[in-house]
């Protein structure tokens, strides 16, 4: 699909589309003086295009991955790493702008050797999802000792609490 035309300012100017089933593109060309010129240069621009290979691109690499995560209660912190590669796929001419952001998930005990601890998430320029992939949990941790002990004593405390007030207000 094509659509030419020509303003003194502009000179001949077209705007074309193609598409492939895979892709579609869009050409917009101004300021050109011959009109034939054009549509042959823009049907060499979209061959050239339709051409072109994908490129794949490791972002994170799972074995190089490996991240400690504080835990409460632990002197050393859990290992945690992604379950697979993050790989995305693009043509190069249209090689996306990605950032990426690390989301870590509260800290459900018992923790058990392969659970989701927290995901990575790769985003597009409008800040749409392209790739997510998991951190898991390298090794299973028990509920520490002092986050079992604690609510316990506190328990504890609050009817010790309870017990002498109510002693105190029958003297």
């Amino acid at each position: 699909v094509s659509q030419s035309r020509y303003t003194r300012l502009a000179g001949h100017s077209l705007i074309a589309t193609a598409e492939n089933g895979e892709r579609e593109l869009i050409a917009i060309v101004n300021k050109l003086s011959i009109l034939n010129q054009i549509y042959r240069d823009v049907i060499t621009m979209f061959d050239t295009a339709f051409e072109e290979k994908t490129e794949i691109r490791t972002l994170y690499n799972a074995e190089e991955s490996i991240q400690l995560i504080p835990l409460k209660g632990y002197k050393q912190g859990l290992k945690t790493a992604l379950l697979r590669d993050i790989v995305i796929e693009y043509f190069p001419s249209e090689e996306p702008l990605i950032s990426s952001r690390f989301i870590w998930y509260p800290t459900k005990y018992p923790i058990e050797k392969g659970a989701k601890m927290g995901e990575v998430q790769i985003l597009d320029e409008m800040g749409n999802q392209i790739a997510k992939e998991y951190f898991v949990a390298l090794e299973s941790r028990a509920k520490p000792w002092v986050l079992v002990v604690i609510p316990i004593l506190s328990s504890y405390l609050t009817w010790i609490g309870v017990v002498i007030g109510v002693l105190i207000l029958l003297t």
